[in-house]
């Protein structure tokens, strides 16, 4: 679904009626996506801006990073973008200090939004990248927490006295024992 930006009048705004039946990203992420993809986007225009805004639901079913067992994934995605018909105006001459709506504004050059591309985006960025099914994601997780104050220091393996020699530099030469006497050996 492609939105001519050029089309629109002065504070107008249109309803987009979602279906995503042309988005494919199944080879894009892990998982499967149970089609049609829903939602009602709004874009708005105000002034020179178009704000593309609302809510998509996606359904995607994955197999658990713990357990294996597969399991849907129900996501409620909200968008809210911002695009300028154009290019930025930055100047040539001198560096920019870009601020955070600079970052968040998307421009246009044609004028022509893609809306697919945006949804597809953010539907990958929302995926987590570890899986986890129902009975998994209750599972509170307490964060491990080590104070390395109170923690002794434990005497090194004596095995690997000889590695710790070369590492520190006080081994003959940067070499082995072992290779050092093969060494004279060869003279």
């Amino acid at each position: 679904m492609k939105v001519n930006l050029h089309n629109f009048q002065r504070s107008e705004e249109a309803e987009l009626i979602f279906d995503g039946g042309d988005i494919h990203i199944d080879d894009l992420i892990e998982g499967e996506v149970v089609y049609p993809i829903g939602g009602k986007l709004i874009l708005h225009k105000i002034g020179d801006r178009f704000l593309l805004d609302g809510v998509i639901t996606v359904v995607v079913k994955r197999k658990c990073a713990v357990c294996g067992e597969p399991f849907e994934d129900t996501l409620s995605i909200k968008i809210s973008d911002e695009f300028v018909i154009g290019e930025p105006d930055y100047g040539e001459d001198k560096e920019v200090e870009l601020t955070q709506k600079d970052m968040d504004t998307f421009y246009l050059k044609d004028g022509i939004l893609d809306v697919e591309s945006v949804v597809r985006d953010y539907i990958i960025t929302s995926l987590s990248t570890v899986p986890l099914c129902p009975v998994h994601k209750k599972k509170d997780r307490e964060p491990v927490i080590y104070n390395l104050g109170d923690i002794e220091e434990k005497p090194a393996d004596p095995r690997w006295a000889e590695l710790r020699k070369l590492l520190e530099g006080g081994a003959e030469g940067g070499s082995s024992k072992e290779e050092t006497n093969t060494q004279k050996g060869k003279k």
